[in-house]
């Protein structure tokens, strides 16, 4: 087994320690949407800046941006299945470097 496939190996059965189940987008209001978690908590994308009461995000940039953090645990799942198929290494690498970025 090549080190490529021992890490494939390894990453796929890697368990995601966040909150299991589906993420659920909710439609919020003009400042803030929240990602209903399984368990009734919530993460929540604000479209303000840190620092002041400034919008630095469009309604649509937030809304793309609360979609993707909900759709977060589907996508690292596919990815994981992507390790079991024998795609080219830069697909690999790929997948092995998002992967460990959501799990380490």
């Amino acid at each position: 087994m090549s080190i490529l496939q021992t890490e494939q190996l390894k990453l796929y059965n890697m368990e995601f320690k966040g909150t299991k189940g589906e993420w659920v987008y909710e439609g919020g209001d003009n400042n803030s949407i929240d990602i209903i978690l399984p368990d009734d908590t919530t993460v929540s994308v604000d479209r303000h800046s840190r620092c002041s009461d400034v919008f630095v995000l469009s309604r649509k940039g937030m809304q793309a941006n609360a979609k993707l953090i909900a759709a977060a645990p589907d996508l690292l799942k596919a990815l994981q299945d992507v390790l079991l198929r024998n795609f080219d290494d830069y697909s690999m690498f790929q997948a092995i470097n998002a992967i460990n970025k959501a799990l380490k």
